[in-house]
């Protein structure tokens, strides 16, 4: 199998539309993740940060941009009209096993707990799903 992935007509091929909405619910998806509402305490208990911890706007820049980079990495991957399901299954691929694994790794070198790994994890998985979710669904 060939795999031409920076060509200038794959990236033509790409829906956008897709990784943009992909990217804006998975931040959206971030900002719900580690707020009060859900993660935000234990997280930042786990952490070892402070709960009133309020980033500047060139982290949530950054981390938008981030996030675009990954939308636009898995529409690559997929390809121009990937299906739902193939689209769900790749995507909890990047976000389980790829992304969960390699911070485990830096998790556990790090000494950093099972509830962090867990509450980073769960959000890595969360927001590839939503990703994968637009990009299935935008062909």
């Amino acid at each position: 199998m060939s795999v031409n992935i920076l060509s200038v007509e794959l990236l033509s091929e790409i829906n956008w539309f897709a990784v943009l909405t992909g990217t804006l619910a998975a931040y959206a998806f971030g900002a719900l993740w580690y707020s009060p509402l859900l993660f935000l305490r234990s997280w930042s208990l786990a952490a070892n940060l402070n709960d009133k911890l309020s980033p500047g706007p060139v982290v949530f820049a950054s981390g938008f941009l981030l996030t675009l980079l990954a939308a636009t990495a898995l529409a690559v991957l997929l390809g121009p009209a990937p299906q739902l399901w193939d689209s769900l299954i790749l995507s909890l691929l990047c976000g389980g096993a790829l992304i969960c694994s390699s911070i485990g790794v830096n998790y556990l070198f790090a000494g950093r707990s099972l509830r962090l790994w867990l509450i980073d994890g769960g959000f890595q998985i969360g927001r590839f799903l939503l990703i994968g979710l637009a990009l299935g669904l935008g062909h």
